[in-house]
């Protein structure tokens, strides 16, 4: 199969849950070491899947990737914070959920609209055909 472009690879139904469990896994893996390394920031990482996710499969599902991202990060972040820092962690995390959900929407509404794009343009394009 030959594909004429990367975002063509990338809408493959198949390709989707592996690019999203990958992410998440990388994320999931790397946060221990990278923190011992980088300290807090680290958590800014889960970004990263949640943009993939969002881009992916659409603004809402992006908003609730974004969500559980968050838990999980907060997890993460208890895993690594001695147990008398937890109350210190609840600022940051709130902030860290705004912006996810800021990202994520954002992002997710570009997804959605390239591909309502996509889907008029191929819509024009076999209209023009038949005429």
């Amino acid at each position: 199969m030959k594909y004429t472009s990367v975002e063509d690879f990338l809408y493959l139904q198949h390709f989707k849950p592996v690019l999203t469990i990958v992410s998440v896994f990388a994320f999931t893996v790397s946060f221990i070491p990278l923190h011992r390394i980088f300290g807090d920031p680290v958590g800014v990482l889960m970004v990263g899947p949640a943009m993939i996710i969002s881009y992916l499969y659409g603004m809402r599902t992006g908003l609730i990737s974004g969500v559980g991202l968050t838990a999980l990060s907060l997890l993460l972040f208890m895993i690594v914070t001695p147990p008398e820092q937890y109350l210190h962690l609840w600022d940051p995390a709130l902030f860290g959920f705004i912006m996810v959900m800021l990202v994520s929407g954002s992002v997710g509404h570009i997804g959605d609209m390239t591909r309502k794009l996509r889907r008029e343009i191929a819509d024009q394009e076999r209209h023009q055909k038949l005429w």
